[in-house]
């Protein structure tokens, strides 16, 4: 998992564990995703990121309730990884980050929906243009000069202007 977005993920798992504003143990979060590596690696860097979430005022841990992570050690013995423990809680703030990368996440998938289906259109429409090239309709030789109808003789007569001459090519009985 990238650094950047393991803090929204961590306040994502707190949203849902929680739904609230209540204390929550993280340990499945922390071993699920830190392993710990040559001198507790992983265990530094879990304190690293409670560290900064809690001086950025997005948790707040509760006092006395972290285990193996900003101690390593207690009564001489290094603290198991299945012992880890660590108890704290979403603040306002923290929702807020959680939701704002919601919507930035959904507003960047909507506008590559919308690049992409504007891609499209041109592509079919560049095409259609270009198949449209070839038929005879968008070269028309014949254009409508005037319409005329003679109730007389109940006729419907057409004339085309075809260059600089005008004829009278159709005439249309209607009864």
């Amino acid at each position: 998992m990238e650094r950047e977005e393991l803090h929204i993920k961590l306040l994502k798992y707190l949203i849902k564990k929680d739904g609230g504003f209540g204390f929550v143990q993280i340990r499945e979060f922390l071993l699920d995703n830190f392993e710990d590596g040559k001198e507790l690696e992983g265990r530094v860097k879990m304190k690293r990121l409670l560290d900064f979430m809690e001086s950025e005022n997005y948790i707040e841990k509760m006092p006395d309730s972290q285990n193996g992570i900003w101690i390593f050690k207690v009564a001489g013995k290094i603290v198991e990884r299945k012992d880890i423990s660590s108890i704290i809680k979403i603040t306002p703030k923290g929702v807020e980050l959680a939701n704002k990368y919601k919507n930035d996440k959904f507003k960047k998938t909507s506008n590559i929906l919308a690049l992409s289906m504007s891609a499209i259109a041109i592509v079919i429409s560049f095409f259609s243009y270009k198949n449209s090239e070839n038929k005879d309709y968008l070269n028309l030789e014949k254009k409508i000069d005037s319409i005329r109808y003679d109730s007389r003789n109940n006729q419907l007569e057409i004339q085309y202007i075809k260059q600089s001459k005008k004829d009278t090519t159709l005439i249309i009985d209607k009864k």
